[in-house]
């Protein structure tokens, strides 16, 4: 009877006669001890029925010899053989470091069971084995080889073949395992930005919340690590006018009151972007203004003044305007045009510079005198913009008077009488007119050029404001004699401005002196001859006419008898009554007529005194001086 301490007896048998052990069951080494110690009893058969009385117990160790029958195997734990392992390594883990181990074993014995491990694929390069000979069992650390390749970045995952090959047996059996290294990420990346510097073109009339572009970070991490959030750093004045979306990373403008071109055409700004980590990255931002047409043109002075000669076509003034707009863009090109104030085209303007001139004669004494010689012109500075915009200002034109007029007269002739005895009286009061219209040009003097004979002279009359009249006087020195002096005067009388090379105007005065009655009349003698009257005459008879002369052309003679003597033949004086009523004189014709009869016997002769008045005289006597008439009686 066999027995033993192990299920090796099931593996043997004995004969009970030889007492011959005989395998009858496959041995597998692995399974069973190496030694296997089998209790053998022989007793005794008394009467063929064993006598345990009469009994002996060997015992008879067996030695299983291995055979090649096992390959290696991995086990991912105890007695649990695996053909896949997979392991998570964050990425970066320094070499050496072990990240697996794994337990492998042949069963077989001795040469049979030493094999070669090693690793396959092309992610194996990345790690190693802390060893690459096994005898029969071992535990393997799968160790980081190159920690370069641990980049979650790169590749997630890891995967390649534990290969386990005999080495000294003609089988070289073999074992492969799948294994799999999970890198797990960790926040190894910061994030990073397409572009290493932003240069963002803004309008300035942007409206508040106007994106101007997005700029995204990436980061190669993953999960949380990858998650982006974005602000600005910078001054003060640049966070009040920008801002950025946190999320979507969008550059948009949050206050556009601050977009000005004209104060600040550039602002640097930092965009931040940090990821779930922390990590952050800062890229710089330059933000150019782009300029809008939102500045009016303004001009250089608050307003422009010209001064032109009538008469002269020539350049005046120039107004210049600048614009705040960027330069040489069609927002800060300017042109200029003359809006309001010369509906009759006298001026123009050159559109690019703004010089204004004259294109035709002003006439200053044409304008209205309320506008006292100044044209005010509505200037407009436009510029190209689009919309354009446009500022105007107002150019005052003073127009010069120039002394391109001659005064003229209210009459190109005048004609006068004036009586010879007039004196310090005004004559004749003429006055002439200057069309310009400021002084001196219209200040006007006056004078006799020519014809006054020292008889007249000029004075000076106050007129209106601008115009004074001239009088014509007799001068006080001299006196006007119709009867001895010239009868007609023809004068000519000048009047002068007081302008740059004075102009003059002329007129005519003819003058005609009147006779005054200032002469006494003068009886002719030779009409006063002794005259013979005949006794006994015809009444109302002529005798004789009586002569007078006056140099006055006005006088009005009358003839009187003034007193009448009767003479004898010896002329002695006799009674008057006796011949006072024979002879009569007409007093307008100065005849001598009848009157009554002549009576030579009571006288002889009669000597009348006569005398003749005139009767328009004022200046001087009206009467002549008497004469005497004798009348012989016949």
């Amino acid at each position: 009877m066999i027995s033993d301490t192990c299920s090796g007896t099931r593996a043997f048998t004995v004969d009970n006669v030889t007492g011959r052990i005989t395998v009858v069951s496959l041995l597998d080494r692995e399974e069973m001890r190496e030694f296997i110690t089998i209790n053998i009893t022989a007793f005794e058969l008394v009467k063929g029925v064993k006598d345990p009385a009469a009994a002996a117990t060997t015992a008879v160790t067996i030695l299983i010899l291995d055979v090649n029958d096992n390959k290696p195997i991995f086990y991912s734990q105890p007695r649990v053989a695996a053909d896949t392992f997979h392991v998570n390594v964050p990425e970066e883990t320094a070499n050496s470091v072990p990240i697996l181990h794994i337990f492998v074993q042949d069963l077989d014995q001795g040469n049979n069971g030493t094999f070669e491990v090693f690793l396959l694929g092309a992610d194996s390069t990345a790690f190693n084995l802390n060893q690459r000979i096994v005898y029969n069992e071992g535990i393997l650390s799968l160790q980081v080889a190159n920690s370069e390749i641990l980049d979650f970045e790169k590749n997630h995952v890891l995967q390649f073949q534990l290969f386990a090959v005999e080495m000294e047996t003609q089988e070289m059996f073999s074992s492969v395992a799948a294994v799999r290294v999970d890198i797990i990420d960790r926040n190894d990346n910061s994030p990073v930005f397409d572009q290493d510097y932003f240069i963002l073109e803004v309008p300035e009339d942007s409206a508040n919340g106007y994106n101007v572009t997005c700029i995204t970070a990436t980061d190669a991490d993953s999960s949380n690590f990858r998650k982006i959030t974005y602000r600005l750093l910078g001054s003060d004045s640049v966070l009040q006018t920008f801002d950025v979306d946190p999320q979507l990373g969008t550059f948009f403008v949050k206050n556009k009151t601050f977009l000005d071109r004209e104060r600040r055409q550039q602002l640097f700004v930092t965009l931040q972007a940090r990821d779930g980590g922390g990590l952050v990255t800062n890229v710089q931002i330059e933000v150019s203004i782009s300029d809008a047409n939102d500045e009016a043109p303004v001009f250089q002075r608050n307003s422009y003044t010209g001064f032109i000669k009538e008469n002269v076509v020539k350049n005046i003034v120039q107004v210049q305007a600048f614009d705040k707009d960027q330069e040489d863009t069609p927002n800060s090109k300017i042109i200029y045009r003359i809006f309001e104030g010369d509906s009759a085209k006298y001026f123009t303007i050159n559109s690019s510079t703004g010089m204004i001139s004259v294109v035709k004669p002003l006439d200053r004494e044409s304008m209205d005198a309320s506008l006292n010689g100044i044209i005010t012109l509505t200037v407009q500075a436009k510029d190209c913009g689009n919309p354009a915009q446009n500022s105007t200002i107002q150019v005052a034109i003073q127009v010069e008077d120039v002394n391109d007029n001659e005064p003229v007269f209210n009459q190109s002739t005048f004609f006068v009488a004036v009586p010879e005895d007039q004196q310090d009286q005004c004559v004749v009061s003429i006055w002439a007119s200057d069309n310009d219209v400021t002084d001196p040009n219209r200040l006007i003097t006056y004078r006799i050029e020519d014809g006054a004979r020292g008889q007249f002279i000029v004075s000076i009359e106050k007129g209106d404001l601008h115009q004074s009249a001239a009088c014509i006087r007799v001068n006080p020195e001299s006196r006007l004699d119709y009867d001895d002096g010239p009868r007609k005067y023809k004068l000519t009388v000048a009047a002068n401005n007081f302008g740059f090379d004075p102009n003059t105007g002329c007129t005519t005065i003819e003058v005609d002196i009147l006779d005054v009655n200032d002469e006494a009349p003068v009886l002719i003698g030779s009409s006063l001859s002794d005259v013979f009257a005949r006794e006994n005459g015809q009444i109302n008879t002529t005798i004789i006419a009586i002569q007078a002369f006056d140099p006055d052309t006005d006088a009005e003679l009358h003839f009187f008898i003034r007193g009448i003597e009767c003479l004898n033949e010896k002329e002695e004086r006799l009674s008057s009554s006796l011949c006072k009523n024979w002879f009569q004189v007409m007093e307008r014709s100065g005849s001598l007529i009848y009157s009554g009869p002549v009576d030579h016997e009571s006288v002889q002769l009669v000597q009348l005194r006569v005398q003749v008045v005139d009767y328009n005289t004022v200046l001087s006597s009206n009467m002549s001086e008497e004469g005497q008439l004798y009348f012989h009686n016949a």
